[in-house]
């Protein structure tokens, strides 16, 4: 699971943004990984939350990318 939390810290930004683009999914199963890893419940329902409300996180995911390279709200 670390692997795949540092993988995705590392990647681009302009890869992050296209990934936040793609309704969220791959960041809300980032959530959920990272959530698990941490054992933070509240990352993990806000990772599952993703599925039903992609477009309001891929909107925040994606200012939150262009502001400061990286998920700074519930991440």
């Amino acid at each position: 699971m670390k692997g795949f939390i540092k993988f995705s810290d590392d990647l681009p930004l302009i890869i992050k943004i296209l990934l936040a683009l793609l309704w969220g999914v791959y960041w809300g199963i980032y959530r959920i990984i990272k959530g698990i890893d941490t054992n933070n419940v509240t990352l993990i329902i806000f990772g599952i939350l993703v599925f039903p409300f992609g477009f309001i996180f891929m909107i925040i995911d994606t200012v939150s990318l262009l502001l400061h390279n990286k998920l700074v709200w519930l991440a």
